[in-house]
């Protein structure tokens, strides 16, 4: 707050002025530095100027308003703060003020000296705020703008060093198993036994670069997930060698249980078999001597679910670690202590993979005894599929705000094998937060999140990503995909709606009871009254 501040007066009466200048004079105890303006015109330059601290405007300046003036200056960019001096105790008067951009309003005939100062003080101290305030909040976005770059500059550097830290490792991995297979050479049992340590070593390196890979991609949204409908017995089958070599390399015991008449999984296989590895490897590097570890496979707590768990006889995991750690870079005390080296990434990748498949992972542990981690996927049953991810994304605040239903099928109607590129390519294509279901032959449904805005850039990315396809493609095209928009939902009020809906597309009808929300035309409407389903052919050899 200036001791003297610069203060000016637009009034067109100069008995004011007098007044103003004689209660300001007593109000700071010397002669005040004020400058008065008795027109509009010359107002608004002058205000406009920024070369004071504060400016007192009257409500009429002769056939003008002062409030028009406020804003004039308001939208030019002046800076100073401006207080309304009226002859009007109206309350209306009060909110235009506010609306106009005045600091403050006085009652003329009301006014004495301390009020005067107060309002001129308060006037000041506010604009430096919001001042400060303002040059705050862009400091603070210049911080994160450079944050952002940094953060992206980053992404860009691990997976690069990620991607070429792959070759060289391949290529390592296979010439020590060559020398331990004996095709160079005879090799003692000894021999063996340090290349089978180098070639785990190699692995270890292998799974840390996965898992830089995976994190990098889970925070970027980047990382592909295919789920559909796989058998507890296959997702086991392609990880157990790793699981077995492991194991067998540090003279750990690895037992598998998979229950009796498990029904289908809906996740991707690939990603589920990375949680299994991550925890099971974990397990056989911290199970110490006499180690033991189980695999074990069986139906949930929840009958939608099925829980998968590794069960190990190490020292266990104390309490207060418990609580931290699925954090990224955690390690836990046993960790520390032991000979094991990794980021302490592997448990956040397992967490973050299992909320991909809307299951939950948790862990159960005592000191001395071993520890048990479990997850959970869904059973594959579409419809109720839906309504868990429906159901998870607002328990998490992550949902969108719309979700629409899509089907999606090949014309003309194509041989299963082309059917399977189709859908690969579409699982390529969807994002985290949507769900593909094969419907039947030829035909898939789709539901994403995607309101009536986001409608046509979806469309219109999945054209693109075919068209691209085709173009690096070797041998015959994708075959041309027809996609029919059954409606878009509100999800927070309308899920029941949505799932309804779905239900009788899965089903295979093709009228339905439950009309479709109203949403954007992507393409020709066929006739009668209501909505009707729409039907997009997207196809890039006419140009469309």
């Amino acid at each position: 707050m200036p001791k003297n501040p610069r203060i000016l007066l637009i009034d067109d009466d100069e008995d004011e002025y007098v007044l103003v200048r004689d209660m300001l004079a007593e109000a700071f105890g010397r002669s005040p530095d004020l400058d008065w303006v008795s027109s509009w015109d010359d107002g608004l330059p002058a205000i406009a100027g920024d070369r004071y601290d504060v400016c007192l405007v009257d409500y009429r300046l002769g056939d003008r308003d002062g409030l028009d003036l406020i804003r004039k200056a308001v939208a030019e960019g002046c800076t100073a703060p401006t207080i309304l001096m009226t002859g009007q105790d109206d309350r209306e008067v009060d909110v235009l003020a506010t609306e106009a951009g005045a600091a403050d309003y006085l009652v003329k005939g009301r006014i004495s000296p301390p009020l005067l100062e107060r309002a001129i003080r308060y006037a000041i101290a506010r604009q430096q705020f919001l001042k400060s305030q303002i040059e705050a909040n862009e400091l603070l976005r210049n911080k994160n703008a450079r944050l952002a770059e940094l953060y992206r500059t980053a992404h860009q550097i691990v997976d690069n060093v990620s991607h070429e830290f792959r070759t060289p490792l391949t290529v390592i991995r296979e010439y020590i198993s060559i020398l331990q297979d004996g095709l160079a050479g005879p090799v003692s049992a000894e021999q063996k036994a340090y290349l089978g340590i180098a070639i785990e070593r190699v692995d270890d390196l292998g799974l840390m670069v996965n898992d830089m890979l995976d994190i990098s991609r889970l925070e970027a949204g980047l990382l592909g997930i295919s789920r559909t409908a796989c058998r507890v017995e296959e997702i086991v089958a392609r990880i157990r060698p790793t699981l077995e070599r492991k194991a067998g390399s540090r003279g750990v015991r690895l037992d598998i249980a998979i229950g009796d008449g498990l029904p289908s999984a809906y996740c991707d296989i690939e990603k589920i078999g990375r949680v299994i590895v991550n925890l099971a490897v974990n397990a056989i590097k911290f199970c110490g001597d006499a180690g033991r570890v189980t695999l074990w496979v069986r139906p949930g707590a929840d009958p939608s679910e099925i829980a998968f768990g590794v069960t190990d006889n190490g020292p266990g995991i104390a309490a207060e670690d418990l609580g931290a750690l699925f954090d990224r870079f955690t390690r836990s005390g046993v960790d520390m202590r032991s000979d094991a080296k990794g980021f302490g990434l592997g448990l956040s990748i397992a967490k973050q993979l299992v909320q991909l498949h809307f299951g939950d992972i948790s862990v159960e542990s005592e000191p001395a005894r071993g520890s048990t981690f479990v997850f959970t996927v869904p059973v594959f049953e579409p419809s109720r599929i839906v309504e868990r991810c429906l159901r998870r994304a607002a328990d998490t605040g992550t949902g969108h705000r719309y979700s629409s239903l899509i089907s999606v099928r090949v014309e003309p109607p194509a041989d299963r094998d082309r059917d399977d590129e189709v859908e690969q390519f579409l699982h390529h294509q969807v994002r985290g937060e949507d769900l593909l279901f094969r419907q039947r032959p030829g035909a898939w449904l789709l539901v994403a999140a995607a309101g009536p805005q986001g409608l046509d850039a979806l469309l219109n990315r999945l054209a693109k990503a075919r068209s691209d396809a085709n173009r690096n493609r070797i041998g015959d095209e994708l075959p041309d995909l027809v996609y029919e928009v059954h409606g878009t939902w509100d999800t927070p009020v309308e899920t029941a709606q949505l799932i309804a809906r779905f239900r009788t597309e899965i089903a295979g009808h093709r009228k339905s009871a439950v009309p479709p929300r109203q949403a954007p035309v992507y393409g020709r409407r066929s006739g009668g009254g209501g909505p009707q389903p729409r039907a997009v052919a997207l196809r890039q050899a006419d140009g469309a």
